[in-house]
C-alpha cells in the first residue's frame, strides 16, 4: 500500500461507524472499474473515493461523476495543507474552474544515467537527443553496453507518452485551435523519426517496455541512460534492488532539439470523491486531506515528487530523494501535461496503432501520420466531439 493510501486508511479507522474497504488494483483495472463504479446509482457504487490523475479527473469530471472541493479547501485549506500545495500544481486538478482532486504527488520523465560509465567516457548528462544518440554511440563503440539506451515504449499504451513528450518538444501538438487532429505534420514526422532513432538503441523487444521493465533494464546494467518518469528513481538507489546504486545520477529531460521544452510529460496524481456516494461529503474530504498531510508527505518523500512545497524544500527529505531536483528542473524548462480535454483519450486510443506502424517502419513517417488523422476524426465524430 502506497503512504498517501495508508494515510488515509489509517485516518479512517476513528471515524464511528465507518468501514473502510481498500481495493488495490493496477492501472488498467483502475480505468476500468472506476468508470464503471462512478457512472452508477448510489446504491450501485462501489467507491468512494478514487485515484485519478489529470487525464482521468477530466474525464470523470466532464461526466459530473466527482464532487468538486473548492468550498471544503476555502475552509480548511491552510488546516489541511492544501494551501502548502503549489498553485500551478493545484491548476491541474480542476476542470472547468472546479477543484476535484487533491494531488499528492506529482511526476515528469528525466534522465537516470550511469554517472560511472558517462564520467568514464568523458560525457555530460545529454540535453538533446542529439547529445543523447552521440552519447549512446560512444557506450556502444566503447562496448560499455549495446543497448545503452532505454524508455518505456510499450505499444499497448506507452508508445503515446513518448510520441508525445518528442511531438512537443519539436514545437507540434496533437490537435490545433478547433481540436483537429494535426499529427501529420513536420513537427509530427521529426517526433517519429526521433523515437526510431531512440529505439535502435534499445533492446530487440523495445516496444513491449513499460516503466517496470525499462528501470530493470538499468538495475541490471543492461542500458547506461533512461527517460523515464522521476518517481522510478527511488528503485534506481535502492542497494537492495540495483546493482549499480552508488553508480546512478538524475539530469532534467533532453529537449528533442535544441532550444526546444524538454520531452517530457508532467503529470499528478491524486483522489476524489465519487459524487456518488453515500457517505458525508465533510467526512470524505478529511479523509481525502491525509493523503496530503505532514505523514504521507514524508513517508511518501522517497518514492515520489511530493506536493507539497514545503516538503519538497525541506532538505533531510530532499537527501532521500536525489531525483528530485531533475524533476524540478525539467519543469521549470517547461515539460508539461497532456492537453486536459476530455477528447484525449480517444484521440490517443484511435492513434496508438499508426504511431507504432510509423515507428517500426522506415518509409516516410506522413504516410502512417496521415492515417492516425483520419482514425482521430472519424473517433472524434463519433463520440460527439466533432461535427
Amino acid at each position: 500500500m502506497d503512504p498517501f493510501t495508508r494515510a488515509m486508511t489509517s485516518a479512517c479507522n476513528g471515524v464511528k461507524n465507518l468501514k473502510v474497504n481498500h481495493s488495490p488494483v493496477d492501472f488498467s483495472a483502475q480505468l476500468e472499474k472506476a468508470p464503471l463504479s462512478l457512472s452508477q446509482p448510489a446504491d450501485g457504487a462501489s467507491y468512494d473515493i478514487v485515484e485519478v490523475y489529470n487525464t482521468t479527473l477530466v474525464e470523470y469530471a466532464s461526466k459530473g461523476w466527482l464532487a468538486p472541493l473548492d468550498e471544503w479547501v476555502a475552509k480548511n485549506g491552510e488546516a489541511s495543507g492544501v494551501n502548502d500545495i503549489d498553485p500551478a500544481l493545484l491548476e491541474k486538478m480542476k476542470y472547468d474552474g472546479h477543484l476535484y482532486a487533491l494531488p499528492n504527488q506529482q511526476n515528469v520523465h528525466i534522465l537516470m544515467y550511469r554517472k560511472d560509465i558517462l564520467d568514464g567516457l568523458g560525457i555530460q548528462a545529454p540535453t538533446t537527443y542529439d547529445e543523447l544518440f552521440a552519447a549512446a554511440d560512444k557506450i556502444r563503440a566503447a562496448e560499455k553496453s549495446e543497448t545503452p539506451f532505454v524508455a518505456s515504449f510499450n505499444a499497448d499504451s506507452d508508445i503515446s507518452t513518448a510520441f508525445n513528450n518528442a511531438l512537443t518538444s519539436q514545437g507540434g501538438s496533437w490537435v490545433n485551435n478547433e481540436g483537429r487532429p494535426t499529427l501529420a505534420s513536420p513537427e509530427g514526422a521529426a517526433a517519429i523519426n526521433d523515437l526510431r532513432k531512440l529505439k535502435s538503441y534499445m533492446s530487440s523487444d523495445a516496444l513491449t517496455l513499460n516503466n517496470a521493465k525499462a528501470v530493470a533494464a538499468l538495475q541490471n546494467g543492461q542500458a547506461a541512460m533512461g527517460i523515464i518518469y522521476a518517481g522510478r528513481g527511488a528503485t534506481l538507489i535502492d542497494p537492495a534492488l540495483s546493482k549499480f546504486s552508488n553508480d546512478f545520477a538524475f539530469a532534467p529531460a533532453p529537449a528533442a532539439k535544441a532550444g526546444g521544452k524538454p520531452a517530457a510529460q508532467w503529470t499528478q496524481d491524486g483522489f476524489a470523491i465519487a459524487k456518488n456516494s453515500k457517505v458525508g461529503f465533510d467526512t470524505l474530504a478529511g479523509v481525502l486531506a491525509t493523503s496530503v498531510g505532514d505523514s504521507a508527505m514524508t513517508n511518501g518523500a522517497p518514492f515520489a515528487v511530493i506536493s507539497r512545497t514545503s516538503k519538497l524544500n525541506d532538505p533531510t527529505l530532499q537527501a532521500k530523494a536525489p531525483y528530485w531536483q531533475a524533476a524540478l528542473d525539467t519543469l521549470e524548462a517547461g515539460a508539461d501535461t497532456l492537453p486536459l480535454k476530455p477528447f484525449m483519450p480517444t484521440i490517443q486510443q484511435s492513434t496508438r496503432s499508426f504511431i507504432v506502424e510509423a515507428v517500426n517502419g522506415a518509409g516516410d513517417p506522413m504516410e502512417a501520420l496521415g492515417k492516425a488523422d483520419a482514425a482521430a476524426n472519424s473517433a472524434l465524430k463519433s463520440a460527439g466531439y466533432l461535427k
